[in-house]
């Protein structure tokens, strides 16, 4: 370790100035000639308990080892000249040495734990990585210089479904040297990229395109463990077919909304219907004709209420439900016919609608009032049939008969 407890240091700093003294009276005792000679070796444990104080690591074990030395020294020399000299000194010795092994026992336990943190981190890394291949996003990772180090499985099936379409606009790009390669590739103004994504503090979504290619690319700022940004993760999103199909889905929203809008205005009196005869769209023609007769169809409808038919189902407008039904539902082509309500008749030409796998979708139906036409039809049939058991009569009649019309046109 670099460093002690703060127990230990104290421990330290007053030993040794202890040790000086001890040192200084040993000396004067058993050597009372030799009083410089004594005043510098206590000075030197007692430097040492300084140095130790504000020194640390490797520096504190040499101080520790340089004290011990000049005890053991002063230990033999003093153990010549008087008996308590090797008593005194062996404790002060023994003092020293514990505080020392207490020191290395510490260091190593710190060293162990530290080991064991770094194992553990690293095991932890082991995790995330095993969960990013297992997982369905496309990630990559890239260090600071842009350069990739590494992408999931997701990413690489990608790219490599991908790969002869990427090469036909970037010929360099290659699956096989990907890690490694620079993310500048895929970006026709890397410079532009590259300010984006350095100054990068929260994820950011963009799409970039290579040839007929879109890809939607989330980045976010990869940090350490200190918080430190050592690159950059970047979330693939393959968009081309989901942007190809929204194009066709556009194109057919915006085609059905111009023929919406020429039923809406047309003469036609245009009901559709879905694949279950739900009414799912009137056009003002059939909403006006069929208001205008609402009260004569609740005579036998009491429901019917134009303002709430949309949704409605067309079995409500017929007897027999089930036959029309089984009719419809085998519809292949157009079909006629007449429906009597109340009194009324109205003139129907039904249409099955198909989509592109033909599955029938529903049914158009076209509806006509006849009955006003139909009982002028009535009419002019019976003075028709009128007009002619007349002329019948007259042409066998005895009776010599001219007749001309209001211009005097004789008939």
């Amino acid at each position: 370790m670099n460093s002690l407890s703060i127990h230990q240091r104290f421990m330290l700093a007053a030993l040794l100035p202890t040790v000086g003294v001890a040192i200084l009276a040993m000396a004067i005792l058993t050597s009372p000639g030799a009083p410089v000679g004594a005043l510098i070796l206590a000075a030197i444990p007692t430097a040492i308990g300084l140095w130790i104080g504000l020194s640390s690591g490797s520096e504190i074990e040499t101080a520790i080892n340089m004290a011990l030395n000049i005890i053991n020294q002063t230990a033999n020399k003093m153990s010549v000249m008087n008996h308590q000299a090797p008593q005194v000194m062996g404790n002060l010795i023994m003092a020293l040495s514990n505080l020392n092994e207490s020191i290395i026992k510490d260091q190593n336990e710190a060293a162990e734990s530290q080991a064991d943190s770094q194992a553990n981190q690293q095991d932890g890394k082991q995790h995330y990585a095993a969960a990013l291949e297992v997982c369905q996003a496309m990630v990559m990772l890239a260090d600071n210089d842009m350069n990739i180090v590494y992408a999931n499985k997701q990413a690489t099936q990608m790219l490599a479904k991908r790969e002869a379409e990427i090469n036909a606009v970037l010929p360099a790009f290659n699956m096989q040297s990907l890690i490694g390669t620079n993310a500048d590739v895929f970006h026709v103004n890397p410079a532009h990229q590259r300010g984006k994504i350095s100054s990068l503090s929260n994820a950011a979504g963009t799409e970039i395109k290579v040839g007929d290619l879109t890809f939607g690319l989330m980045t976010s700022p990869w940090m350490d463990e200190t918080g430190t940004r050592v690159g950059t993760v970047i979330e693939w999103e393959d968009r081309t077919e989901a942007l190809k199909a929204q194009l066709i889905a556009d194109n057919e929203a915006a085609e059905n909304g111009r023929i919406a809008a020429a039923l809406k205005v047309c003469q036609a009196n245009v009901m559709m219907a879905d694949a279950d005869l739900n009414i799912v769209y009137m056009n003002d023609s059939v909403v006006s004709m069929l208001s205008d007769r609402e009260k004569d169809l609740q005579s036998v409808l009491s429901n019917f209420n134009t303002k709430t038919l949309m949704g409605t189902c067309v079995d409500d407008f017929h007897a027999n439900p089930a036959h029309q039904r089984g009719m419809l539902d085998g519809l292949k082509d157009t079909y006629e016919t007449d429906l009597e309500l109340a009194g009324l008749t109205f003139g129907l030409i039904a249409t099955p609608v198909f989509d592109d796998a033909g599955k029938r979708s529903g049914t158009v139906v076209e509806w006509n009032d006849k009955t006003e036409a139909l009982a002028a039809k009535t009419i002019a049939d019976q003075q028709a049939a009128e007009n002619g058991r007349i002329a019948a009569a007259l042409k066998v009649c005895q009776a010599n008969v001219m007749m001309a019309d209001a211009d005097l046109n004789i008939v």
